[in-house]
Protein backbone atom coordinates (compact mmCIF):
# COMPACT_ATOMS: atom_id res chain seq x y z
CA UNK A 1 0.00 0.00 0.00
CA UNK A 2 1.76 3.39 -0.80
CA UNK A 3 0.04 6.54 0.39
CA UNK A 4 0.92 9.57 -1.24
CA UNK A 5 0.51 13.42 -2.32
CA UNK A 6 -2.08 13.46 -5.37
CA UNK A 7 -1.39 14.04 -8.47
CA UNK A 8 -3.07 16.84 -10.54
CA UNK A 9 -3.81 14.38 -13.49
CA UNK A 10 -5.88 11.49 -10.15
CA UNK A 11 -8.62 14.55 -9.62
CA UNK A 12 -10.74 12.44 -11.59
CA UNK A 13 -10.34 8.98 -9.94
CA UNK A 14 -10.72 11.09 -6.69
CA UNK A 15 -13.58 12.41 -7.86
CA UNK A 16 -15.02 8.73 -8.75
CA UNK A 17 -14.15 7.65 -4.73
CA UNK A 18 -15.70 11.19 -3.43
CA UNK A 19 -18.97 9.75 -5.39
CA UNK A 20 -18.70 5.97 -4.04
CA UNK A 21 -18.03 8.26 -0.27
CA UNK A 22 -21.38 10.08 -0.70
CA UNK A 23 -23.20 6.56 -2.13
CA UNK A 24 -21.79 4.71 0.55
CA UNK A 25 -23.14 7.85 3.20
CA UNK A 26 -26.75 7.49 1.38
CA UNK A 27 -26.70 3.75 1.96
CA UNK A 28 -25.55 3.92 5.71
CA UNK A 29 -26.64 6.92 7.43
CA UNK A 30 -29.53 8.56 5.05
CA UNK A 31 -31.37 5.61 4.69
CA UNK A 32 -31.44 5.34 8.92
CA UNK A 33 -31.79 9.13 9.30
CA UNK A 34 -34.03 9.85 6.23
CA UNK A 35 -35.10 13.67 7.67
CA UNK A 36 -31.53 14.90 7.15
CA UNK A 37 -31.45 14.32 3.90
CA UNK A 38 -33.41 18.04 3.45
CA UNK A 39 -29.73 19.08 5.26
CA UNK A 40 -27.27 17.51 2.84
CA UNK A 41 -28.42 17.87 -0.28
CA UNK A 42 -25.86 18.19 -3.39
CA UNK A 43 -26.17 19.99 -6.28
CA UNK A 44 -26.31 18.59 -9.57
CA UNK A 45 -23.26 19.65 -11.14
CA UNK A 46 -21.83 18.21 -7.55
CA UNK A 47 -18.73 16.13 -8.89
CA UNK A 48 -17.69 18.79 -11.57
CA UNK A 49 -17.67 20.54 -8.64
CA UNK A 50 -15.97 18.48 -6.05
CA UNK A 51 -13.10 18.22 -8.56
CA UNK A 52 -12.82 21.70 -8.67
CA UNK A 53 -12.65 21.98 -5.10
CA UNK A 54 -9.88 19.07 -5.68
CA UNK A 55 -7.46 20.85 -8.12
CA UNK A 56 -7.47 23.98 -6.02
CA UNK A 57 -6.62 21.87 -3.21
CA UNK A 58 -3.77 20.60 -4.94
CA UNK A 59 -2.35 23.23 -6.02
CA UNK A 60 -2.88 25.26 -2.87
CA UNK A 61 0.57 25.67 -0.67
CA UNK A 62 -2.13 25.69 2.22
CA UNK A 63 -3.74 22.40 1.57
CA UNK A 64 -2.86 18.75 1.07
CA UNK A 65 -4.55 16.06 -1.05
CA UNK A 66 -3.75 12.56 -0.09
CA UNK A 67 -4.17 9.34 -2.37
CA UNK A 68 -3.76 5.25 -0.68
CA UNK A 69 -2.86 3.41 -4.31
CA UNK A 70 -3.18 -0.61 -4.45
CA UNK A 71 -2.54 -1.03 -8.19
CA UNK A 72 -5.54 1.56 -8.03
CA UNK A 73 -6.56 4.36 -5.91
CA UNK A 74 -8.57 2.62 -2.88
CA UNK A 75 -8.58 5.91 -0.40
CA UNK A 76 -8.05 9.84 -0.23
CA UNK A 77 -8.00 12.19 2.31
CA UNK A 78 -7.89 15.98 2.21
CA UNK A 79 -6.52 18.35 4.39
CA UNK A 80 -6.47 22.23 4.49
CA UNK A 81 -6.36 25.20 6.91
CA UNK A 82 -9.27 27.09 8.03
CA UNK A 83 -9.07 30.60 9.64
CA UNK A 84 -11.46 31.12 12.99
CA UNK A 85 -12.61 34.39 14.21
CA UNK A 86 -10.02 36.48 15.22
CA UNK A 87 -10.77 36.87 18.72
CA UNK A 88 -8.76 33.30 19.26
CA UNK A 89 -5.50 33.26 20.44
CA UNK A 90 -4.86 30.11 18.23
CA UNK A 91 -7.24 31.04 15.07
CA UNK A 92 -6.23 28.72 12.58
CA UNK A 93 -6.37 25.13 12.37
CA UNK A 94 -5.85 22.28 9.96
CA UNK A 95 -9.45 21.12 8.92
CA UNK A 96 -9.84 17.67 7.62
CA UNK A 97 -12.58 17.73 4.81
CA UNK A 98 -12.61 14.40 3.18
CA UNK A 99 -11.41 10.81 4.53
CA UNK A 100 -12.41 7.76 2.51
CA UNK A 101 -11.49 4.20 1.81
CA UNK A 102 -13.36 1.92 -0.40
CA UNK A 103 -15.34 -1.07 0.98
CA UNK A 104 -13.20 -3.46 0.17
CA UNK A 105 -9.76 -2.16 1.67
CA UNK A 106 -11.46 -1.07 5.25
CA UNK A 107 -9.74 -3.04 8.47
CA UNK A 108 -6.63 -2.56 6.73
CA UNK A 109 -5.41 0.77 8.35
CA UNK A 110 -5.70 2.82 5.25
CA UNK A 111 -7.44 5.64 6.90
CA UNK A 112 -5.29 5.54 9.85
CA UNK A 113 -1.84 5.80 7.44
CA UNK A 114 -3.80 8.69 5.30
CA UNK A 115 -4.84 10.68 8.96
CA UNK A 116 -1.39 10.09 9.97
CA UNK A 117 0.06 11.87 6.92
CA UNK A 118 -2.23 14.14 6.55
CA UNK A 119 -1.45 14.92 10.84
CA UNK A 120 1.90 14.95 10.16
CA UNK A 121 2.11 17.93 7.24
CA UNK A 122 -0.16 20.17 9.78
CA UNK A 123 2.18 19.92 12.79
CA UNK A 124 5.00 20.29 10.11
CA UNK A 125 3.40 24.19 8.95
CA UNK A 126 3.30 24.38 12.78
CA UNK A 127 -0.45 24.24 13.13
CA UNK A 128 -1.19 23.01 17.08
CA UNK A 129 -5.23 22.13 16.64
CA UNK A 130 -6.57 20.00 13.55
CA UNK A 131 -10.49 19.48 13.72
CA UNK A 132 -13.29 17.64 11.36
CA UNK A 133 -16.51 17.55 11.10
CA UNK A 134 -18.36 14.01 11.13
CA UNK A 135 -22.28 13.27 11.43
CA UNK A 136 -23.91 12.38 14.91
CA UNK A 137 -25.51 9.86 14.03
CA UNK A 138 -22.15 8.53 12.35
CA UNK A 139 -20.64 6.49 15.36
CA UNK A 140 -18.22 4.52 13.39
CA UNK A 141 -16.42 7.35 12.39
CA UNK A 142 -16.66 8.67 15.63
CA UNK A 143 -15.12 6.19 17.61
CA UNK A 144 -12.26 6.09 15.05
CA UNK A 145 -11.51 9.53 15.42
CA UNK A 146 -11.84 9.32 19.22
CA UNK A 147 -9.30 6.09 19.31
CA UNK A 148 -6.90 8.55 17.24
CA UNK A 149 -7.40 11.07 19.74
CA UNK A 150 -9.89 13.71 18.67
CA UNK A 151 -12.45 15.18 20.83
CA UNK A 152 -15.98 16.55 21.39
CA UNK A 153 -16.04 20.07 20.73
CA UNK A 154 -18.78 21.49 18.80
CA UNK A 155 -21.92 20.24 17.94
CA UNK A 156 -23.42 21.84 14.87
CA UNK A 157 -27.15 22.08 15.09
CA UNK A 158 -29.43 22.96 11.77
CA UNK A 159 -33.39 24.18 11.29
CA UNK A 160 -34.76 23.98 7.96
CA UNK A 161 -36.35 27.43 7.63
Amino acid sequence: MIVRKAKLAEVPLIVKLWQQFMKDHDATFLKKHPQHKKHIRRHKHAPQMFGEFVRKKIHSKNALVIVAEEKDLVGYGIIYMKKDPPVYVENTNAYISDLFVKKKYRGKKISSLITKQLISWAKQRGERNISLHVLAMNDHAMKIYKKWGFEDLIIDMRKRL
